[in-house]
């Protein structure tokens, strides 16, 4: 399992399942029918823009399925050696219930052709024991052969659905702030959705940071 850093709301309140992803009815659908069957093909999720849930997703299917899982962020370790090294380690070895295990590939479109290219023969070989998600705001620069290993499931928010997601995405922000014990008025968790939607990393990150002395600041809205 990942170990979350429960100093940060974007992952101490990170979902846990499914069930509580804020997204687009027909992906959660589509998550909940690989889960009931746990037998997880690879992925690519990916959205034109960051904090959708792409990651959030991957890591509530593993808590989900109690998969042993690893995260790399391919933005900051996109090298053939972390692939050679880091990323065998793991899916080389047996988890300890002999199940699957998951890797997430955070911002797989960082990764440099060559190492997308060692990709491919590296996920038919650990098939067996690894499932494989990568995340992308710009899946064009994620190669065809690697795309064509993966079930593709774009991160998006229906215009007829974006007033309802919006609400769920308010709420939870309440929600935390209840839990954290922060004084606000709601009008300024109403400007943060507005204002930041449908990045709910970004929103929830600006929370946190005009809650340090709690109460919810009216800056905010600056």
């Amino acid at each position: 399992m990942i170990v979350r850093d429960e100093f940060l709301w974007v992952q101490k309140y990170r979902p846990q399942e499914v069930s509580e992803l804020i997204l687009s009815e027909d992906i959660k659908e589509t998550l909940t029918a690989f889960v009931k069957k746990g037998d997880l093909p690879n992925f690519l999720f990916h959205s034109q823009s960051g904090g959708t849930g792409k990651t959030s997703a991957a890591m509530a299917i593993a808590a989900q399925l109690n998969l042993e899982t690893m995260l790399i962020n391919a933005s900051e370790e996109r090298g053939i050696d972390t692939i050679r090294t880091k990323m065998t380690d793991f899916c080389s070895a047996m988890s300890m219930d002999g199940r699957r295990k998951m890797l997430i590939l955070d911002e797989a479109d960082h990764l440099t052709d060559i190492s997308q290219n060692a990709l491919r023969n590296f996920f038919e070989k650990f098939s067996s024991n690894c499932c494989f998600v990568m995340t992308a705001n710009q899946a064009q620069k994620i190669i065809p052969p690697l795309q064509s290993r993966c079930a593709v499931i774009e991160f998006r928010f229906p215009k007829d659905e974006k007033p309802k997601l919006a609400l769920n995405f308010f709420q939870k922000l309440c929600t935390i702030l209840d839990r954290e014990g922060i004084n606000y008025e709601k009008k300024l968790v109403q400007h943060a959705v507005v204002h930041f939607f449908p990045d709910f990393r970004r929103c929830i990150n600006e929370i946190q940071r005009y809650s340090g002395a709690g109460t919810l600041s009216d800056k905010i809205l600056s």
